[in-house]
């Protein structure tokens, strides 16, 4: 399996993923599924722009190479019982993932469908338009109440999709970064508008809202969330890939722990940053 760069398919800034297969006999301890990560490289694995020509010596060498050590981190033998089907991204194998853990994320939240159309009664909304954050210091978010009877806002399902105003997280991965935001409205006259691309989780009960996008703002949360899309604008993550991601399994305590010491990161970032501007003017 073999995960290539973005923008190998003019106009279209997508990392596709192409399937090789090898009906060759093997004997059992070669048995597996190589994983290729080559959406670094660009012309280095013989891929023109356009797609029209692949080095087929270059794939070959990748298959043939798949259990050496030094190339682990392009290229690895994954068994046959490693292998997730729902999961063919070769660079979702290569984290070094916490499997001591049995929690999950859907086990802290739930994904929310969209809807096209505001439910019936819902005279106010709350758009998300350029408000999800990059750092967890500016993900709450801080919005304004707009009348839908005013002339100038965009009709729903063309534009937007319309989530219910209760609390909960909204994200989106772009290329390389994250953007999360999350609420705590509770409006029952009301809905947030956002873009189709943009993805709702709704925290169970007893779980700090702002626990959980601590935890999807920290490195192994979010490297997990990224190996398992692809492209520079990213709106197809599927939702039962969240089922995917390990999370710790934190007591009580210890969630108010990390919380803690998000915010203490976040507040030292936060001083860096004007310090930085200062010395700027």
């Amino acid at each position: 399996v073999i995960q290539l760069p973005n923008n190998v398919i003019k106009d279209y800034s997508i990392a596709p993923t192409m399937l090789c297969i090898d009906k060759a006999p093997k004997s059992k301890e070669q048995e597996g599924i190589i994983m290729f990560n080559a959406s670094f490289a660009t012309r280095g694995i013989g891929i023109s722009n356009r797609l029209t020509r692949i080095d087929v010596d270059r794939v070959l060498f990748a298959v043939k190479n798949g259990n050496l050590p030094e190339f682990e981190n392009i290229i690895r033998k994954i068994p046959y019982d490693k292998v997730d089907v729902s999961i063919l991204m070769p660079k979702f194998y290569f984290l070094d993932r916490d499997t001591t853990s049995n929690r999950r994320l859907t086990d802290l939240v739930e994904y929310v469908p969209a809807s096209k159309i505001a439910s019936e009664g819902k005279h106010y909304s709350y758009s998300l338009t350029g408000n999800l954050a990059t750092t967890f210091s500016d993900a709450k978010l801080s919005l304004e109440r707009i009348d839908e009877s005013s002339p100038s806002v965009k009709v729903p399902g063309r534009y937007y999709v319309c989530y219910n105003a209760e609390p909960c997280i909204f994200l989106i991965l772009t290329g390389e970064e994250m953007h999360v935001a999350y609420s705590e409205v509770l409006d029952k006259d009301a809905f947030y508008r956002a873009l189709s691309s943009v993805i709702c989780l709704k925290v169970k009960e007893n779980i700090p809202i702002d626990y959980v996008v601590a935890l999807l703002f920290s490195k192994e949360i979010k490297e997990q969330l990224m190996a398992m899309v692809s492209g520079t604008i990213i709106n197809n993550l599927d939702p039962h890939l969240l089922s995917k991601v390990i999370v710790p399994e934190h007591n009580k305590e210890q969630m108010s722990l990390f919380l803690e010491d998000a915010l203490k990161a976040s507040l030292t970032q936060r001083e860096k940053e004007m310090q930085n501007e200062r010395k700027e003017y």
